[in-house]
């Protein structure tokens, strides 16, 4: 999967990564995770706009039917970034 990051204004610069993992065929069930590295992009609504690409990815060339994501206790943007996907994500909150 490709990000475009020219709808991003990113410059092209890489910032973090987005991946599925523990995609499971059988049960059409994924693991979707966002990582922003660079911290003058957390905050911006970059993940948001990834995540919103990637979910319509897994949905429609995936033929993934449930995405979850895993997000650390003390990582409160993050855990608020995947809430507003809420209605179609599954959130595991990890201490």
């Amino acid at each position: 999967m490709k990000i475009d990051l020219q709808n991003l204004k990113t410059k092209n610069e890489d910032f973090g990564s987005v991946y599925f993992r523990n995609i499971d065929k059988t049960n059409s069930k994924a693991e979707l995770g966002i990582f922003i590295g660079e911290k003058k992009y957390i905050g911006k609504g970059y993940g948001t706009l990834i995540a919103r690409q990637a979910l319509n990815y897994a949905f429609t060339e995936m033929k993934i039917n449930k995405v979850y994501a895993r997000v650390l206790k003390y990582n409160k943007p993050s855990y608020y970034m995947f809430k507003k996907f809420s209605s179609i994500i599954k959130i595991y909150i990890y201490i």
